[in-house]
């Protein structure tokens, strides 16, 4: 530790002790601090600091550093990430939502204007710079909140980010409070020197526009935060380096699979791929293809994707691409990037979402090769039902069909712990690695929330037919002349006219009991509008014919 850092921790750890703040039961830790000794040059003298003095002190220091950061929400964190977009990408992205474009067509057009492509190589430098500043000033706030966040998380991975093609926290934000993303341009801007400069500013466009898509959800005041904007840890050496350690595991295992022979070392392996040094040989000896898996839409033999996949990647692999390199650096990967989401997720305290289809294969075997990946089947059944969800909002209008203000509604409302009670119903235990299990569950929870509309339908026919009661036979009978004033009082949206038609009919007054139903309907109404089927019904019925 540093002297100058020393003597700050000591200031410190003095100013809470004579505050109050801090109370020192240990013995050994009382007399140490009575040996802490100025130098000549008012600086601590690092020679009288004990190690029990200098823990406390880091233990105080990170106890104040934790209230410093929480004093930062995740709403400014977010508020000022998207500052930073607005400036490169807020027109575009004006234009693109005008004209009814996606991120993919604007990214492309934008990429096709040499002027755009230098200006962002000149600026890509201070952007870079820009972006690692920020998160790492804010990554560690938005960590600490997201750890205490008691609440059904879901962290994605598996891809830079989710597919432009529809927005996952609007189907998935159904089931879970938060989705934790990770900053696109953070991971992108790594590329630099390795990827085409127009290839770098098509990719950086086509994700900071998906990326401005999830802005009115992640800055929705609300409670508990629809959606988080968090770094990408990949961006980060020592972080890659840790990555690839636990990856490098998890391979060896899957190699042991893919060959049928146990690999006990990576040397171990390296022997055995010696000789393989053609395709052909390397894919005969595989005894299970199905774990060579490049991409779940490829098509034709294994070794035609093997070529495929080395063309792909010129500039990794160079002209004539080894296969035996192929093989290690397309099955590292894929594992590093199943251990990510795993790792993010423990960071968080969330569930992985991966919904690219060749990812969540890796992320199946990764936990197979984990062994026990849940300690209770709670968080398996949140993976898989978080998975479902954001491939049926894609294929289905049930929930395609939710836009942003809805998700924002129902937050408000308090209804997320009841939405979510109906989407789980009646699934259990599930097996995570099966194939079957999320055709199943999609097919489930679509059932679900089918019923809890249909339901609320009946509610709302029930409650029509109340009203028309209320106002028919009767409030006839509770009507004479001199209660006209009173009745019309109280029930506001019955016409004069009815009204007065109405006083000319007998019966005895009870108006407590016209006030009384009144409110109770009301009451009523308010409830089926608030709830999470009545929510989604407004929205979504164009989507089942109702009218």
């Amino acid at each position: 530790m540093e002297r100058e850092e020393l003597h700050e921790l000591v200031l410190l750890l003095k100013q809470q002790i004579e505050a109050g703040k801090i109370k020192i039961n240990s013995a050994d830790t009382i007399e140490e601090l009575s040996k802490v000794r100025f130098a000549k040059d008012g600086k601590i003298d690092a020679q009288s600091v004990g190690s029990s003095v200098r823990a406390l002190g880091l233990a105080v220091a990170a106890a104040e550093t934790h209230k410093a950061m929480m004093r930062i929400s995740i709403l400014e964190v977010n508020s000022q990430y998207f500052d930073m977009l607005e400036p490169l990408f807020a027109k575009p992205f004006t234009e693109m939502r005008r004209h009814g474009l996606n991120p993919q067509i604007v990214a492309e057009d934008m990429a096709s204007r040499d002027n755009l492509v230098k200006a962002f190589t000149a600026d890509l430098e201070l952007l870079a710079q820009g972006l690692k500043e920020f998160w790492d000033d804010y990554g560690p706030v938005v960590q600490a909140h997201l750890q205490e966040l008691r609440s059904l998380k879901v962290v994605f991975g598996g891809d830079v980010f989710p597919s432009y093609t529809a927005n996952i926290a609007c189907s998935v934000g159904l089931y879970a409070d938060t989705v934790v993303l990770p900053d696109p341009l953070h991971k992108l801007i790594t590329f630099a020197g390795i990827m085409a400069p127009k290839e770098l500013f098509r990719l950086t466009a086509k994700h900071a526009l998906n990326v401005l898509s999830y802005k009115d959800l992640a800055l929705a005041e609300v409670e508990v935060p629809i959606v988080v904007i968090t770094p990408d840890f990949l961006a980060d050496r020592s972080y890659r380096s840790t990555l690839q350690v636990a990856a490098e595991e998890d391979t060896l295992e899957h190699y042991s699979r893919m060959f049928g022979t146990g690999f006990s070392s990576r040397e171990q392996f390296g022997e055995f791929l010696r000789p393989l040094s053609t395709y052909k040989a390397l894919v005969s000896r595989i005894t299970d293809p199905s774990r060579m898996l490049f991409d779940t839409e490829w098509s034709g033999t294994l070794l035609e994707q093997f070529k495929k996949y080395a063309e792909e990647f010129p500039g990794q692999f160079g002209s004539v691409a080894d296969p035996r390199l192929v093989l290690e650096q397309m099955l590292l990967g894929r594992m590093m990037q199943a251990n990510d989401v795993v790792f993010r997720g423990y960071r968080y305290g969330g569930t992985p979402l991966v919904d690219a289809p060749t990812s969540w294969r890796y992320l199946q075997w990764k936990y197979e090769y984990q062994g026990k990946p849940f300690e209770n089947g709670d968080a398996q059944r949140d993976l898989l039902i978080a998975k479902t969800m954001s491939l049926e909002g894609s294929q289905h209008n049930m929930l395609a069909g939710v836009p942003s203000d809805a998700l924002v509604q129902l937050r408000r409302n308090g209804a997320s712990a009841d939405l979510r009670e109906i989407v789980r119903k009646g699934i259990n235990e599930i097996d995570t690695a099966s194939d079957d299990a999320l055709p199943s569950i999609g097919k489930q929870v679509i059932e679900n929330i089918d019923n809890a509309l249909s339901e609320h339908a009946r509610q709302l026919n029930a409650l029509s037919a109340s009203r028309r009661k209320f106002f028919g036979i009767d409030v006839a009978r509770w009507i004479i002349p001199g209660a006209l004033c009173l009745a019309t009082s109280v029930v506001h949206s019955v016409p004069l006219a009815f009204l007065a038609a109405a006083s000319t009919m007998s019966g005895s007054f009870r108006p407590e009991e016209l006030r009384n139903r009144y409110r109770e309907l009301k009451t009523q109404s308010a409830i089926l509008r608030r709830s999470p089927a009545g929510i989604m019904f407004r929205y979504l019925k164009n989507n089942f014919g109702i009218h």
